[in-house]
């Protein structure tokens, strides 16, 4: 079963890379170029639109929100107002219960979600309108905090749980000072006893004509949802519910109490502490009331999970009010958009690519009968012709494969015809070869590395090297040009000096290696341009004598590039140049020079190949690198290979798969210490 499995995979790969029909290619390509089109076009849509309708409903709610504080603040004064003209009365503030319950009985008819009620300063109740369904005592009283605040003298406010009305409710107080006193605090003055209005929590929008005001307030683009009915609790947010979709309206004291003076869902959170409400899911829009300012405040808050738009504004000094409404809702429309436009693109995509089926199965006829004609070339029928009268493109792409086979076999014959030569030219690449030193002699006096690279089959360049008893001759030569006719000529210079040289330093009476040089360089020179200077060829050579004894180098420059003498880190020495190049003029004349050269001291040559190679960009690699890569030799510490090799990888970095158009040789001699 697993080889079952393992064949059916091998079949399956095989499918997938076998070459795609050219109806394929353009499908993918439509769909791929549509892609690469419609995506992005459809990322910016629904960035841009749902930025504007963020901003649309940001704006919108930013007006809402003042209207709310505005209703909001109106209400506040209004009880502030309400309970400050009944602490005015004198049957008030006198504490009759008689007259105040008169004056009390009358409030509901204006007021009818307000519970008004008249405190002794002993926690006795004197008058209220109605709406006690617990049994008061005075201990319950006295122990209330708003009502010690305003025995004390001070306004105060407090949200409780545990009501006497037997509900959470909102409780505003103020001091009531008897007759005969200011009204309001002073120094000396001491209240009487206690008015407090009392609101359950469930009546806040009533009283204060918010649930008129929440039917105006909208959680989506055209306000569809709010106009369902403000008094419905799934129009309202309610986070602890898991309600995260509609609108809210919080005042959040200074202290971090909230009161939801729309909604009834979420009346339970205002008796919570502040501590528990900054910790729970309200946390961040209790936080973003808390620092509200006077000029209002319009921000993208994260709560539970979800994003909310928010207003937030300061109403006094101590209450400020958010208003809130969730950004899904608002995004819905902005996706259901996309989401339709989607789909028609995918529809016109389709279509598209129907058509092109339909075309690319007529249009790849032609190009089959194309492609069997060219299969014929594959297996080497040269001589098949398409036979077609086509006028357009295909007919032009005919008559270009008949040629292309025509000239195909004008080519075999051809390549057949110059096998021979291509094989003589090999031949005479491996004789070459041969007048290349292989492998370089080692003595205990010196080290030597050398390198060659012909740019084509066969070289100009050529170096040698020859030890005679004390003597060590190192040479570097470039015949000009390049091919087989400098190749030739190569063979014939590099033979005749190592002949002149060898035969100059046998003699029974030995001459000074300078003059050994100088007398082997002028007889090459005086044959080879007597003989051969109509050919115009001719030869840059370097021959350099090495005497152990005196520890000297001799040599003759004869147009070539003048090597470098590496004494020491740093310290670089150029050669002289002692002559022209060789075969060129007949008795020209060669002076040898000579220069001390100690152990630890390196000498290096080349062919204008090295500094002539070219970059990318045309340009050559140069004598100053050159010179700058030696000058970091340390050559007592360093080898002779090393430095050829670190050479020669630096001009191929250099080179960085340029072509190569002339011979590359490198000769490197270290004195051993």
């Amino acid at each position: 079963m697993a080889k079952m499995d393992w064949l059916r995979r091998i079949k399956l790969i095989k499918k997938i890379r076998r070459p795609k029909s050219l109806q394929n290619q353009l499908i993918t390509s439509i769909w791929l170029g549509m892609g690469a089109i419609l995506i992005p076009f459809n990322i910016f849509s629904v960035l841009r639109d749902r930025d504007y309708v963020i901003k649309l409903s940001q704006e919108r709610l930013v007006a809402e929100g003042k209207a709310v504080a505005m209703d909001i603040k109106r209400w506040q004064e209004s009880i502030g107002n309400l309970l400050d003209v009944l602490a005015y009365i004198p049957s008030i503030r006198q504490l009759d219960q008689e007259e105040s319950q008169m004056i009390f009985d009358r409030i509901p008819v204006v007021f009818p979600d307000r519970s008004i009620r008249l405190w002794s300063r002993d926690g006795s109740l004197v008058a209220t309108t109605s709406g006690i369904k617990k049994a008061v005592t005075q201990s319950h009283v006295l122990k209330r905090s708003y009502f010690q605040k305003s025995i004390d003298g001070e306004p105060s406010w407090a949200l409780l749980g545990d009501c006497l009305t037997g509900s959470a409710c909102f409780v505003n107080s103020i001091p009531v000072y008897g007759v005969g006193d200011n009204p309001y605090m002073t120094s000396s003055a001491k209240p009487v006893g206690v008015l407090s209005s009392v609101i359950q929590l469930r009546d806040t929008g009533k009283d204060s004509g918010m649930e008129a005001e929440a039917a105006r307030l909208s959680i989506s683009e055209d306000g569809d949802s709010a106009k369902k009915g403000a008094s419905s609790n799934q129009a309202f947010i309610s986070l602890q519910n898991k309600v995260f979709t509609g609108i809210e309206v919080l005042m959040v004291h200074r202290d971090g109490y909230v009161i939801f003076p729309v909604s009834k869902i979420n009346d339970d959170i205002s008796t919570l502490k502040p501590t528990e409400l900054i910790n729970g899911p309200w946390g961040p829009i209790v936080r973003a009331g808390q620092a509200a300012t006077t000029r209002g405040q319009q921000n993208q808050i994260k709560a539970s999970g979800h994003w909310f738009l928010t207003y937030s504004q300061k109403i006094d000094a101590d209450w400020n009010i958010v208003a809130i409404s969730d950004r899904d809702s608002a995004l819905a429309k902005v996706y259901q958009q996309v989401l339709e436009s989607a789909i028609r693109q995918l529809l016109v995509v389709s279509m598209i690519t129907l058509v092109v089926v339909i075309s690319c199965r007529k249009a790849a006829q032609p190009i089959q009968v194309a492609a069997a004609g060219v299969r014929e070339f594959r297996v080497g029928n040269f001589d098949n012709m398409i036979v077609d009268n086509r006028n357009d493109e295909i007919g032009m792409l005919y008559d270009d494969i008949n040629q292309t086979g025509k000239q195909l076999r004008a080519l075999l014959n051809a390549k057949l015809a110059h096998a021979v030569t291509d094989k003589q030219i090999q031949i005479a690449a491996d004789i070459q070869k041969e007048f290349i030193i292989q492998s370089l002699p080692s003595t205990d006096v010196v080290e030597l590395a050398g390198d060659f690279d012909p740019a084509y089959e066969v070289g100009a360049d050529w170096y040698d090297v020859i030890i005679h008893e004390d003597l060590t001759y190192v040479i570097i030569a470039d015949v000009c040009d390049k091919g087989i006719p400098s190749a030739l000529f190569m063979s014939v210079f590099q033979s005749l000096l190592h002949y002149a040289l060898l035969k100059e330093s046998k003699g029974d009476e030995r001459s000074d290696a300078a003059d050994i040089l100088e007398s082997s360089i002028t007889q090459v020179n005086d044959y080879m341009s007597k003989r051969h200077g109509q050919s115009a060829i001719f030869a840059t050579i370097f021959v350099g004598a090495y005497e152990n004894r005196l520890k000297r180098l001799s040599y003759v420059c004869a147009g070539h590039e003048s090597p470098l003498l590496i004494r020491a880190r740093g310290v670089i020495e150029k050669l002289e140049n002692s002559g022209p190049a060789v075969g060129i003029f007949p008795g020209s004349k060669y002076t040898a020079k000579c220069t001390d050269m100690n152990p630890g001291e390196m000498l290096f040559t080349y062919t204008d190949g090295l500094i002539d190679a070219r970059n990318p960009e045309g340009e050559a690699w140069g004598i100053r690198r050159l010179e700058t890569m030696l000058a970091m030799v340390e050559p007592a510490a360093m080898t002779a290979t090393k430095v050829m090799t670190d050479t020669i990888e630096q001009v191929n970095e250099y080179r960085s798969g340029a072509e190569q158009f002339d011979d590359t040789t490198i000769l490197v001699m270290k004195i051993k210490t």
